[in-house]
């Protein structure tokens, strides 16, 4: 599961290339500029090895995008819509998060601003409660 991150971005422009034939010379320019500059990267390694560190850098940030957003805040497999995507609480990982804790409430009502989602959670905690749902705190 935790594999798919790496497999993503070649999975999405294989995607694109199969469904919307009438942008593959976009997509073919697109893929052909990504290349060249990791390419080109690798050759000024002699150099300097900053271009190739950003290109590393980058590749691992797109690859961890699946794992934070899809495989961390979500139990497909769970019984129903409120266990399906987890809460999560805690200074530490609001600090990490950004304030961006709020992903059981962000699925529930989609309509509610980020600005708002701290006061959904106070309200919703009873029910939220009372339907088994344990918030995930990573210290405290």
């Amino acid at each position: 599961m935790l594999l798919e991150g790496v497999r993503f971005q070649l999975k999405l422009f294989r995607w694109a290339w199969l469904n919307h034939p009438n942008h593959r010379k976009q997509l073919a320019l697109e893929g052909g500029l990504i290349l060249s500059a990791y390419l080109a990267s690798i050759a000024v390694v002699p150099w300097s090895v900053a271009p190739i560190a950003y290109a590393v850098l980058m590749t691992a940030g797109a690859w961890t995008i699946p794992l934070i957003t899809s495989y961390i805040p979500h139990a497909p497999s769970a019984k129903d819509k409120v266990h399906q995507t987890r809460a999560f609480r805690g200074v530490m990982l609001s600090l990490v998060a950004f304030e961006h804790l709020y992903h059981l409430e962000h699925h529930l009502y989609p309509a509610v601003p980020h600005q708002n989602w701290p006061k959904l959670a106070r309200r919703l905690e009873p029910f939220f409660l009372a339907a088994g749902v344990r918030p995930i705190r990573l210290w405290f």
